[in-house]
């Protein structure tokens, strides 16, 4: 009778166990992402961005994957492989993540950080050498144009303070977009100098560092040294004449 009591005891622990699922339940093995890619990532407003991805559940269990593009919205997709698209509506700096979730664990992980202008290139980094410079010394200069298209055509410009003593211009040529690009000019006549650059795109959009009333760069004006050029890096607020 005792032995009849174990054994029912023991028949009733396992069909709880099995029940509940403590019997008989492999442990799950979270979706991995394998491949993971987005281009462009300087784009204007309304361009297609696409990112790529191939992923995987090694319990060949379905997934759902999720892409955050960094606006307020995401696109789901069910297959393991696949290219995704997407357009912003309004400039600014996104980041891309894309999650894999197959109903047990979720991995999410980040893609890439994408740039939207509105179409005009964007001056991200405009630098001039400072001190102290003879009359026709190299000076050196560099600039960053955020822009979609490859090329960009740019010239440097000074301006001689006070105004109306001296302006000149050099045509620093094409410059490719969305990396930092260094420069050099010369400025034959001594004085003190506003010293910009103008972009132009091929489509004819313009911009200018004179345009950037709170542009981030050192304001500094040196002491004049005859026959020496002092130069100032600074933007000038205003209207600007484009022509020139």
């Amino acid at each position: 009778m005792k032995r009849l009591l174990v054994l029912g005891s023991l028949i009733f622990l396992v069909v709880a166990l099995v029940l509940t699922g403590c019997v008989g339940k492999k442990p799950n093995n979270p979706p991995q992402i394998l491949e993971k890619s987005l281009e462009p990532t300087t784009v204007t407003v309304n361009q297609e961005v696409q990112l790529s991805y191939k992923v995987k559940d090694p319990d060949n269990d379905p997934v759902t994957v999720t892409v955050d593009w960094g606006d307020n919205t995401s696109s789901e997709e069910s297959a393991l492989e696949a290219v995704v698209t997407h357009k912003y509506n309004s400039e600014g700096t996104y980041s891309v993540y894309i999650k894999v979730d197959d109903g047990k664990e979720a991995v999410k992980e980040f893609v890439g950080t994408v740039n939207v202008t509105s179409g005009v290139p964007q001056i991200e980094k405009f630098s001039i050498e400072e001190g102290s410079f003879f009359e026709g010394e190299t000076i050196a200069g560099t600039i960053m144009v955020l822009d979609n298209e490859a090329t960009l055509n740019a010239w440097v410009y000074w301006d001689a303070r006070p105004e109306g003593l001296g302006f000149g211009s050099k045509e620093i040529g094409v410059i490719p977009s969305n990396e930092p690009y260094g420069f050099e000019f010369s400025i034959p006549s001594a004085g003190e100098y506003y010293i910009w650059v103008k972009v132009v795109d091929g489509e004819g959009n313009v911009v200018q560092t004179r345009e950037y009333e709170d542009w981030v760069v050192k304001r500094k004006i040196l002491e004049n040294h005859a026959p020496k050029v002092t130069i100032e890096v600074s933007p000038l607020s205003g209207p600007v004449d484009t022509m020139r």
